[in-house]
């Protein structure tokens, strides 16, 4: 396995990268929310595979909401405890799909919720985008929030940054937030 840190690291303004040659320019932004919703689904994900369930209870779906700065409407019930364990294996699927079955997942995802992307600004995150109603079901938003994340990673191919962990015994999602040059220097160094 990679060295990963544990600090913070920047990617400086004006580094940008050319993915493919082309006459159009599209700017690719990522932020915290991003950060945010493709870690948490990425938890998610990996839940099942972690003994003694995580999500084993109400109360451990609500740290969990806690953990991932998750808003809006939380009936903490057992049938959202479980809708929310429904989702795992289809959040997996996602992260761990080539770039045009991830786009036509999150495509179809969209659809279903019948997601309408809105500037939103509440607690402590500045404009950012929510597409769908903070009062839909705790499992809907979760499967929005994700594929909305996914939009950005699907339209800047950067599909690499999810993979399988590569350890024998390991089956988990891993999620590479670490800039391009601090992932060309530390394979340089393996």
């Amino acid at each position: 396995r990679a060295f990963v840190p544990d600090d913070d690291y920047v990617i400086e303004v004006g580094q940008a990268r050319l993915r493919r040659s082309g006459t159009d320019v599209t700017v690719v932004a990522t932020f915290t929310q991003l950060y945010a919703a493709l870690q948490a689904a990425v938890a998610l994900a990996n839940s099942t595979d972690e003994p003694g369930d995580p999500l084993g209870s109400v109360e451990d779906l609500s740290a969990f909401l806690v953990a991932w700065s998750y808003t809006g409407r939380h009936d903490a019930t057992p049938d959202e405890l479980e809708a929310v364990r429904r989702l795992r294996p289809a959040l997996r699927g996602l992260l761990l799909a080539e770039r045009d079955e991830a786009a036509a997942i999150v495509n179809e995802m969209l659809a279903r919720a019948r997601a309408l992307p809105q500037l939103q600004r509440h607690d402590q995150w500045d404009w950012h985008l929510h597409a769908v109603d903070p009062d839909r079901p705790l499992d809907e938003r979760v499967v929005v929030e994700t594929a909305m994340a996914m939009v950005d990673v699907v339209r800047a191919d950067e599909m690499s940054r999810l993979a399988r962990c590569a350890a024998d015994d390991c089956e988990d999602v891993v999620l590479d937030l670490r800039s391009e040059e601090h992932t060309s220097e530390l394979q340089s160094q393996s």
